[in-house]
């Protein structure tokens, strides 16, 4: 089946340049088509085939599903979504200063070594970080699933916008993930901590085969802050099971 490339016209959009590429999914940028054909934007482009595998269209509608009632000045918004016969769609504003990763990269030199943020930087950011995750767990009953460095981009103010629904969770019973959650989970695995460049941040019960939730949200929002402050993460080691036990025995150094 074709892909949607440069230049197609999809949904009143017209895609422009690929930005990144996942394992089933794939963002462009892309050109809101008025009626005059006057193109406006640039916006972003989420696209997810849905012949790929079913698990990836599943979790893209729940995404959409919890994406789209989210209202808050430090969460990304969903401006648009709709599908085609192929594929499903996502749009959003494009964030032009990447994200607090390359933010890192760039500010602290060596990404392994010591220096963190400057302060009026760090404490700005840390700021929209927990107002926006604080309003999801209390405002939204959202569980973000996995919060992490690459997942909060800078807007051109260099402001905070928190992305990527695809393993959120909607909470019950005092900050829980529901029970048919918890039964989904287990038959998919814990998914925060296999996606690609996520086991940094998760938490010990994640490890354990737990589900994410406000706890769960906050040890990873801490690996965050830690980073911001101190210029490298807590938990590092090239050999997975070795970075699996430093993070259950929490073994980390104190700069």
């Amino acid at each position: 089946l074709r892909e949607d490339e440069a230049g197609d016209e999809v949904g009143g959009y017209v895609l422009g340049c690929e930005l990144s590429r996942g394992s089933f999914s794939t963002v462009r940028e892309a050109y809101h088509i008025e009626e005059t054909k006057v193109k406006i934007g640039p916006v972003v482009v989420k696209i997810v085939r849905k012949h790929n595998i079913e698990s990836a269209e599943e979790a893209m509608r729940r995404e959409l599903m919890i994406w789209r009632r989210l209202g808050h000045p430090h969460v990304l918004p969903l401006l648009d979504s709709f599908e085609s016969p192929m594929a499903l769609y996502a749009v959003s504003p494009r964030c032009t200063k990447g994200n607090l990763l390359q933010l890192l990269n760039r500010m602290c030199g060596d990404p392994q070594g010591a220096g963190g943020l400057p302060f009026a930087t760090l404490k700005r950011i840390a700021l929209q970080l927990c107002s926006a995750v604080r309003y999801l767990h209390y405002d939204a009953a959202v569980a973000h699933g996995d919060l992490k460095l690459e997942n909060a981009l800078l807007d051109a103010d260099e402001n905070v916008r928190l992305i990527d629904f695809g393993l959120s969770r909607e909470l019950f019973n005092g900050g829980r993930s529901s029970h048919n959650q918890e039964a989904g989970a287990s038959a998919r695995g814990c998914g925060s901590c296999t996606a690609a460049g996520s086991l940094p941040y998760c938490a010990p019960e994640l490890l354990r085969g737990g589900l994410p939730d406000r706890p769960a949200d906050c040890w990873a929002l801490g690996v965050m802050l830690y980073a911001c402050l101190v210029g490298r993460l807590p938990f590092q080691d090239a050999y997975e099971p070795r970075l699996v036990y430093k993070i259950v025995n929490a073994q980390y150094e104190l700069p």
